[in-house]
Parts: C-alpha cells; structure tokens; sequence
C-alpha cells in the first residue's frame, strides 16, 4: 500500500476526535481557535491577511510579530465602541497578550450590555489568575453563551486544586500485574516526533539510554495527542530510536479538563494491566503525576515524578499574577505531587532545594541533571555548506542561540547586544534556531537592529541540530533574571558544549552548575546588553581562545553529561521506589 492510502486512512480515523477537539476550542473560544489556525499557515499568507481589517486583520498582526501595528489597531477599536473594546480584549487573549487585554477591557464602560461582555470579563479574570473570581462573574445557572466558558474554568479550577485524597492515596489494589516485571512506563505531556523542544529531547534522552542498556520502555503522551497538537493523521504507535511511543487516540475528548483527567486514569490503568510495568515514570507537570498516582492507587506500580520545572513560575514569568489562585493552587498541586511519589527526581540542585524545603524528605530526591544523547559523541560536522546557504560570510564570526523563543530566554538582549557591536570587516552575525510564542517578534526585532547580519530559521529536526551548533562560534544563553529561570537548567547549551562551542551565558544558579567561567564559557549579568557586548566582543574577537574553550567544554559534557551515565542512576531510583527490575 502506498503512503498517501495511509495516510488518509489513519486521517479518517482520526476525524471524529480531530472534530472533537476542533468543536470544543471553538465553543469555548473562536478567537483563541482562530489565533491556531494563523499559526499554521505559512507566513506569507498570514502576512497578507494582516492587512485585512477588523480582528481578523489584528490578530494575523499579532502572529507575524508587527507588535506596533497590534497595539494601534486594538487602541483604535476600544476606543471605538464598548463593542470594539470587547473584541479588541479577546483578540489580546487569544494572542497572549494579557496586559493589551486588560487595557482594552478597562475602556469598557458597560459590559453587561455587550453580547459576550460578561464572559470577555471572565476571561481576563482568568488569564490574570482569578479563576474563582471569573466564576463567580458569570451568573449560576449560566445565561446563552456563558455554558461553555463556566464549564471551562470549573474544570480548569478543579485540576488547579489539589486532588481529593479518595481520588490518588494508596487504597484496596487490583493488582493485576504480571509475574515478570515489564517495562518502565513514562507518563508524559507530549513526545518527539511531532514535538521538538526540552521537555520531549530529555524524555527521549532517557528512555533511548534505558533501551540500550537493555530495559523494556513505553512512552505514553496525554490523551489525544498529537492529534490535540494539529497531527492529523498521527498513528496510535510510533517507535522512535528504538523506544516505543503508545498515543491514547479516543473518538473524543470530554469537554471539562477534569473529566479529560478522570479518563486518562482509567485508560492508563488499562494499559497498566496489559503492560506490567515495573514503575510509572511521570514527568512534569502535576497533572502527570496525578493520573500516575490515580493508577497507582488501582494496580500498586510505584510512581516515580520527574520535576524540570515549576509550572507556576513559567506562568508569573509571562506575566501571571503570583498572588492569584492560579498561582497558589497550581503550586500546592505540585508540591501534593512531590510529597505523594514514592521518589522524586529533579534536574538541577537549584530546584532540589525548593523541593526539600517543601517538605519532601531528602532520602527521596535524587537530581539527574540534563545530558546529550550519543549523537553528539561524534565530531561536530563541516558547517561550510550550512553558512553559505544562510548567507553567513566564511570569514564572519557567529553568536547564536538554539532555543524554545520564551520572552524569558532573554533573546532581546542578545540582538541589541550584537547590535551595539561595531560594523567592519568581522561583525559577528546571529544565528537564531527555533520556534515559540516569541519569534515573529523576535524575527522583526532581529531585522530592524541586525538587518542582514541577522539569520533566524526557525525550528529544525532534531537529527540536524547539530550543524546548526556547528555553524555558531559562540552558543548564547541571555535568559533573563526570573524565578524560572533561577532554578531551571536548560539542555541546549549542553548539546552545544558537546559540539565543541563555548558558551557565553547569564550569570545565574542553575546555568553555573553547566559552565565554568573562563574555562568552558563566560558569564554576563542577566537583561544587561551591555555588559553582554563586551564579553561577546571578546569572545568572538580572540577565535583561538574561543576554540579552545569549546574543546574544554565538549570534554567535560563527554565525561560528565551523557544519557548513558544518567540511565544508571534512573535505576537506582526505581529501585528505591519499589521498581526493582
């Protein structure tokens, strides 16, 4: 059979969740479904349609990163009307831009006149963290067009809150496991192929060392996806590097995402009771570990939870509110979750701290530091062919950056570092690879600062990273300063130093335990391009010294950070947790 007839079969089977999922975010939100179909066009199309007028016009503006533009067009219509002012907010949630929102829905002098103003209310009650505030906004029972949005927030707050002991303590077990221990079964939000960032490299990472030492691994994503994530015609399995993927893909999702919840526990436990794992692996967030724990109670495996981040302080980073009780009940859900597992493993002693000081004894935390896989063992690749493709001269000096585009990264920075850099005969260029909420804007703002001297491509497969490492002569790490960024330690600039560059990176806890200034890297103070140009001018201007910077560093993630020596301690935690192989 050839592909196409595949193809379009495993499509057609996909359909009826694919106009599940489609019906649900149009129901709860049409801006929001919109933003996602922008999104996925190509650029150009999406550049003509920013020329269109009304919210169609503005919120294509807004995924081509023509902030300027955004911001007059949604001034414009709030100043209009109440009418205008109620879309000009949604079209700011929809492209998660919470303070134009609240700007736009401070100009509206009489919501409850407006078709959909009370829920547009709500929604910015939401967005900013009040979710119990955005409730009690609408009336009980729900008037026409508030049901979608109050059945929404209720199950929004009801997985926000920690789970009700009945629903994940250890009770009566139907241990239905077989004799011989199975596989480790990783419980995870999303998987390479169809995502491409941290989260799913460290999780193939490990589960791809574990099958080379000879463990039986499963991969197992949140119901639904990736068909969730726009792939259509996504099989229910996928070997990837030898490490099989199981996708959950129902004929249809529940509308609340607590029952969305309730259901992934019951369907988990039935892949439990067919597999015979020997531990569950869940990895961040707390939802994971929560529908680890529900199965946990029900068959007996052991859980085992991977903390790499807290969620919560990815939310204020964006601009959420740390005292809302988004905030407060997502953090307490977490640290349920922590003191729950049998044992906890995080990636940074930055993180190990937190965890301690939230009451997990230390017996049970055990870090694993972020590591590269063994394509990275071998020599960096000629990237000759890649810069002349890029339009990089043979002779220009490189600072780059491979990263999901967070506006925490600090990517900004970086451009009016290089730019403050000056023009002649060897003025370095940017190299900037990947996606993420941040690179339209980031793309423009790269183009007026650099102008040609700036090259910004976008996401890569995995399998080419590497030359794209290569092509750089100096791997950047500008995060800025923030309590997501205190504690996290990012895997790209590991890939990079494996790749032989040096790194020149923010002067923070978790990206110290990584670099050694002078020795594998420099340091500059976080959101200060300033300082950031000089050590950036003096890496780049010494290419000798900057070489052999980048062998020490390739040397010490070669000796220290391989996925190979990190699957040996992963053994050592499920053994602790009662996972014995």
């Amino acid at each position: 059979m050839s592909l196409l007839p595949e193809r379009m079969v495993r499509v057609a089977r996909n359909l009826p969740l694919t106009c599940s999922v489609a019906a649900h975010q149009w129901q709860e939100d049409p801006y929001v479904a919109a933003v996602r179909v922008l999104r996925t066009l190509p650029a150009r199309v999406v550049r003509r349609l920013a020329s269109a007028p009304g919210s169609l016009g503005a919120m294509a503006s807004g995924v081509v990163g023509t902030d300027d533009e955004l911001v007059r067009r949604l001034d414009r219509s709030a100043r209009r009307s109440d009418v205008g002012a109620v879309r000009a907010t949604r079209v700011a949630l929809a492209l998660h831009d919470l303070p134009g929102a609240r700007a736009s829905w401070d100009l509206v002098r009489h919501p409850g006149s407006v078709a959909r103003g009370r829920v547009t209310g709500a929604r910015v009650l939401a967005a900013e963290g009040a979710v119990v505030a955005a409730l009690d906004l609408l009336t009980d029972p729900p008037r026409r067009g508030e049901r979608a949005v109050r059945r929404a927030l209720a199950g929004d707050l009801a997985v926000l809150s920690p789970a009700r002991d009945e629903d994940v303590a250890q009770g009566p077990v139907d241990d239905r496991r077989a004799e011989t221990p199975g596989p480790v079964l990783h419980v995870v939000t999303n998987a390479l192929p169809e995502v491409q960032a941290g989260y799913t490299v460290r999780t193939q990472g490990i589960a791809a060392a574990q099958v080379r030492g000879g463990s039986a691994v499963v991969v197992s994503p949140r119901r639904g996806f990736p068909v969730t994530s726009g792939r259509l015609d996504a099989p229910c399995e996928v070997v990837v590097d030898g490490v099989r993927v199981l996708r959950d893909l129902p004929t249809s999702l529940p509308a609340r995402s607590d029952e969305q919840l309730a259901a992934e526990i019951d369907t988990l436990t039935r892949t439990v009771r067919t597999l015979g794992p020997r531990v569950l692996h869940a990895h961040s967030s707390y939802l994971n570990a929560r529908v680890a724990l529900g199965v946990r109670a029900r068959t007996g495996v052991p859980v085992v939870y991977e903390v790499r981040g807290f969620l919560e302080e990815t939310w204020v980073s964006r601009g959420g509110d740390p005292a809302s009780d988004r905030y407060r009940l997502a953090r307490s859900s977490e640290t349920q979750a922590m003191l729950r597992a049998d044992q906890v493993v995080t990636i940074s002693e930055g993180m190990a701290q937190d965890i301690r000081a939230r009451g997990v004894p230390a017996s049970r935390v055990t870090v694993v530091p972020n590591s590269v896989s063994d394509a990275f063992l071998a020599e960096a690749p000629d990237p000759g062919h890649l810069r002349r493709r890029l339009g990089i001269p043979d002779d220009a000096p490189v600072a780059g950056i491979v990263s999901t585009l967070n506006r925490y990264e600090g990517v900004d920075v970086l451009v009016d570092a290089l730019g403050r850099l000056a023009a002649g005969p060897r003025t370095p260029h940017l190299l900037l690879v990947g996606d993420g909420p941040e690179r339209a804007a980031l793309a423009q703002r790269a183009r007026d600062v650099l102008g040609d001297r700036a090259h910004v491509v976008g996401r890569v497969p995995h399998a080419a990273v590497r030359e794209y490492f290569a092509a750089i002569d100096v791997f950047c790490v500008p995060r800025l300063d923030l309590p997501v960024t205190s504690k996290v330690t990012p895997i790209k600039p590991l890939e990079a130093m494996a790749t032989g560059r040096p790194v020149v990176a923010s002067d923070l806890p978790p990206l110290r335990e990584i670099v050694t200034d002078g020795v594998t890297g420099w340091f500059a103070e976080p959101g200060d391009p300033e300082g950031l140009a000089r050590v950036l001018s003096a890496a780049l201007g010494d290419p000798d010294a900057a070489a052999a910077v980048g062998r020490r560093a390739r040397e010490w993630v070669l000796e220290k950070r391989t996925w190979g020596r990190a699957a040996s301690a992963y053994e050592t935690v499920y053994r602790a947790a009662g996972g014995a192989g």
